[in-house]
């Protein structure tokens, strides 16, 4: 007579584990020497990482013992279900394995299933990114049920915007601050039962706020300096331009100094320094980081002019015949720079390249 067998199952969320086999007065069942097919419906087993047959959504193992790891997938139809059948005996003997050809029972589980959230709306709009305007003010989060689920948990709001970033329904209410923005909000789902299984919204959404972009400074009454900066020989007007903004704060170091209305600013200097101008929004209560530009006052003198060789290294005192030289010249206030030659020059070679540099070779016949 075929012994009856029961399965002794704990259900680890989505992971069960079939822990022994019993007599029904609970005297275990050795089954060592037996060789166990387990087919799974709706589980993979432990080690494997897709089923075995993708079409059916099964999978099957052979062992040689009554347990197994079980990875349930997260499934709702219903069709979950566990079999095992002493197949053979496992090589230990003839008539080893007393049950051998004994099948049991097929074991239906039940999977703890938790369904997906939808994408998050931000004040019942799907727009993304959204944008809101400035100023503190209720932002509602939202997004479809997920089935099963007994919380939500919103995730990359604002450290700025207060409200409850848990919730039993798939909504929640923040007050958001007067700036801040959202990049890449979602929510997870999880149900009371399954602590370590969750499900997220598919897409992330993002929130943008109308804050004033850095300025950039039009500058074209100055004269632009091929080394960076700007030269100023006289008094002249700059433009500060930025997006959103309602004021500029300007300011300056050195000796250059400014009288500013709005986003113009007349500019003059006794010495070098720099300009800054940084932009605001009052709705927002937001300013901009600073905008900086060297400006060099008054035009280069002889004295500031640097000559080198090409590499930075200092031009040396004599040179032999046939020797070339790069040479380059700097000044930071310079524009353009003009050579000349005194002395034995007929015996030389010069090329001015531009921009400060030239070659030069002397053909004196001595050193």
């Amino acid at each position: 007579m075929r012994p009856p067998i029961f399965f002794n199952l704990q259900p680890l969320e989505y992971k069960a584990y079939i822990i022994n086999s019993q007599y029904p007065n609970g005297t275990p069942i050795t089954t060592q020497d037996c060789k166990i097919t387990w087919t799974v419906t709706r589980g993979i087993f432990s080690g494997n990482d897709a089923y075995g047959n993708p079409s059916a959504k099964t999978d099957t193992k052979v062992t040689q013992n009554n347990g197994v790891n079980i990875y349930w997938q997260n499934e709702n139809d219903g069709n979950a279900k566990l079999k095992a059948t002493f197949t053979s005996d496992f090589g230990y003997g003839t008539g080893s394995c007393p049950y051998q050809g004994t099948s049991v029972t097929e074991y239906s589980v039940g999977i703890r299933y938790l369904g997906t959230p939808g994408i998050v709306k931000v004040n019942n709009s799907y727009n993304n990114p959204y944008s809101l305007s400035c100023g503190s003010q209720t932002v509602n989060l939202s997004a479809e049920a997920a089935t099963n689920a007994d919380s939500y948990q919103w995730v990359n709001v604002p450290s700025g915007w207060s409200g409850n970033r848990t919730t039993s329904t798939p909504s929640a209410n923040f007050t958001a601050d007067a700036s801040s923005g959202a990049s890449n909000i979602y929510v997870i789902a999880t149900r009371n039962d399954v602590t370590t299984y969750s499900t997220a919204s598919p897409y992330v959404s993002n929130v943008t706020r109308p804050l004033p972009t850095t300025p950039t400074l039009q500058t074209s009454n100055l004269t632009s300096l091929p080394e960076g900066g700007l030269l100023l020989c006289s008094t002249q007007t700059v433009t500060a331009q930025s997006s959103n903004a309602t004021s500029y704060n300007w300011s300056t170091t050195g000796g250059i100094s400014l009288s500013a209305s709005g986003n113009q600013a007349s500019v003059s200097g006794s010495s070098d320094g720099t300009i800054q101008v940084s932009a605001s929004s009052s709705s927002c209560n937001y300013t901009t980081p600073a905008t900086s530009v060297s400006v060099y006052a008054g035009a280069p003198s002889s004295s500031s002019i640097s000559i080198t060789d090409d590499y930075g290294q200092p031009t040396p005192g004599s040179m032999c015949n046939g020797t070339g030289l790069v040479i380059k010249a700097f000044s930071p206030k310079a524009t353009s720079y003009s050579w000349s030659l005194s002395g034995n020059s007929q015996n030389v070679y010069f090329t001015d390249y531009g921009g400060g540099r030239a070659y030069f070779n002397s053909y004196v016949n001595d050193c």
